[in-house]
């Protein structure tokens, strides 16, 4: 079983690698549909990316980077439910998508939405967003090495 999840992340972190855009569709090696999304917060200037797949039981479930968004909406059986579809929807649509958290009140956890905006110096900016260059460029500082990060496999 440990080679399984093993080739699984190493599987992932390579084809997270090479996405060459921030929406992919295609078929796995067992021959399942997948789509994957690569987008960014805004707020604590990570990129995320999931991959949706159809697992053994005909279910849409995810696997993506800890706590991304799409599968943190899950149910809790990994299967993606309509908060799930909802944040995939907006996503696509460029609509305002907030960054999702979990937040205890009275011995119990719960998952929110933050609020769909930073306002940032009087621009508003959306929380969450597809992943592109130019936005990485425009709003995120980051310790990548710049000379090491390759922009065309982003495009």
């Amino acid at each position: 079983m440990l080679y399984s999840v093993k080739y699984e992340y190493d599987f992932f972190e390579e084809f997270k690698n090479k996405m060459k855009s921030n929406i992919a569709r295609g078929y796995d090696d067992k021959k399942r549909p997948f789509l994957a999304f690569k987008y960014i917060n805004n707020y604590n200037k990570e990129i995320y990316t999931e991959i949706i797949y159809k697992n053994e039981f005909n279910e849409w479930t995810y696997m993506g980077d800890y706590n991304s968004y799409i599968g943190l909406l899950s149910h809790s059986n990994r299967e993606l439910g309509h908060y799930s579809y909802d944040y995939i929807k907006k996503l696509i649509l460029n609509k305002n998508c907030g960054y999702i958290f979990w937040k205890k009140i009275d011995d119990d956890y719960s998952l929110y939405e933050s609020s769909d905006y930073l306002i940032i110096d009087d621009n508003h900016i959306p929380t969450v967003e597809l992943f592109n260059h130019h936005n990485y460029d425009n709003r995120v500082e980051t310790d990548l090495d710049y000379d090491d990060f390759d922009y065309d496999d982003l495009d």
